[in-house]
């Protein structure tokens, strides 16, 4: 098993789709390469991601679906 240290940043000043009560900073637990989405993406659906210089964001939309962009 993996931990993984996740930080997590405000992208936007934008409200939470629900109530966040997690720290800034957490803990997520993989067992070999599955991860809940609610785990991975927290209070307020959204993570980013730097790969390769680039930064993305991760998120879930109104529909309930993944979608992964290009931030500029």
């Amino acid at each position: 098993m993996r931990t993984i240290i996740i930080t997590i940043e405000p992208v936007s000043g934008e409200k939470p789709n629900r109530p966040c009560t997690e720290p800034s900073a957490r803990v997520a637990r993989i067992r070999g390469n599955v991860i809940s989405s609610d785990e991975l993406l927290g209070c307020d659906g959204r993570l980013m991601i730097r790969h390769a210089s680039a930064t993305y964001e991760l998120r879930i939309t109104r529909q309930g679906k993944l979608l992964l962009t290009k931030s500029y």
